[in-house]
């Protein structure tokens, strides 16, 4: 097989999905906030959507590294823990050396550490993704809650801190937006148009002819792990940065909400097809309808309903597709 002409499938399907569903999902954004800014009264605020744009950033950038790693034909369900971890190392390093440059290191490297942790315990064993990175999830879970003694590390207030999180530029513009942003692009960029990304698709599509056509699948896999944790690591900094503490709780159960985004937004769960431009709409509509339920009075219990059949049917639909495609 020619990995050249397996690269070049890779990005025609990547602009196909690009022009069509992402467009699709951005029609029923556009829908949903005209019904929102109607039944809310202070849904359509300036305030409201800067806001929205600050909280939604840490899901949308952990967004990017789980698009890498589902397109790859694998699952982070480790993400969530991730961030808690991250975001307690980060808290602790500020509390006790003041150094913010050190802390933001360390929380990173510790998310890409454990990515690519994950990624050779999938590659080296053979096993599921899904299934090793719930034993992630699981040890990281118990062990923040066992080094920070379930409580929330106080770190003294530095400036130099705020704007990861809760800085504006110009007083308005949300600067964990801004870091969102980049981030997409960076990501977009990667796998639209470096080989790197050509390979995710194509290890995703079909492993078995990607080896043939050269491709380096192991390292592939290894590589969208340490995304997948690295971006992880930087959401539980910026989540940090938010709320001014670092809290075992930040990150988790946010997988499936991560998860969720990144499925409607059209990535399949068999690997092989999905983009960052439809992530992104996908993230802004989960983030849109439960910023609305907020203000509309709704207990978070509806919010965890509508997730939850916002998944199912991004999957049912998913399998559709591929079904009439293969017809």
């Amino acid at each position: 097989m020619d990995v050249n002409n397996t690269e070049d499938i890779a990005i025609k399907t990547y602009k196909k999905r690009v022009d069509y569903r992402g467009l699709a999902l951005f029609g029923v954004l556009v829908v949903l906030v005209i019904i929102f800014s109607l039944l809310a009264p202070n849904f359509f605020k300036l305030n409201n959507f800067m806001s929205l744009g600050t909280y939604s950033a840490t899901m949308a950038i952990t967004a990017v590294g789980m698009t890498f790693v589902i397109i790859s034909g694998n699952m982070d369900i480790s993400v969530g823990a991730i961030m808690s971890c991250s975001g307690i190392l980060t808290a602790y390093i500020l509390y006790t050396t003041n150094n913010v440059l050190l802390a933001i290191i360390s929380g990173l490297v510790f998310g890409t550490i454990i990515g690519i942790f994950n990624g050779l315990l999938v590659t080296k064993l053979q096993v599921n993704s899904l299934i090793i990175t719930i034993g992630t999830m699981s040890i990281l879970k118990g062990a923040v809650y066992l080094i920070s003694g379930g409580r929330m590390i106080q770190y003294r207030n530095v400036a130099a801190f705020d704007w990861m999180g809760p800085a504006r530029i110009g007083g308005i513009f949300p600067m964990a937006f801004l870091i969102t942003i980049i981030a997409y692009l960076i990501g977009g960029f990667v796998l639209s148009r470096l080989k790197f990304g050509r390979h995710v698709y194509a290890t995703g599509g079909n492993v078995q002819s990607s080896r043939l056509a050269g491709i380096k699948v192991d390292s592939i896999r290894i590589a969208v792990f340490a995304i997948s944790g690295f971006t992880a690591g930087l959401s539980g900094i910026i989540l940090t940065s938010l709320l001014g503490a670092g809290m075992p709780q930040i990150g988790i159960g946010r997988e499936i909400d991560i998860i969720a985004a990144t499925i409607l937004g059209g990535c399949a769960i068999a690997g092989g097809k999905g983009n960052l431009f439809g992530t992104f709409i996908g993230v802004l509509i989960i983030q849109v309808v439960g910023n609305a339920l907020t203000q509309l009075g709704l207990i978070t219990f509806w919010q965890d309903i509508f997730k939850g059949v916002i998944l199912i049917l991004a999957v049912y639909f998913d399998q559709m597709r591929d079904l009439r495609s293969s017809r």
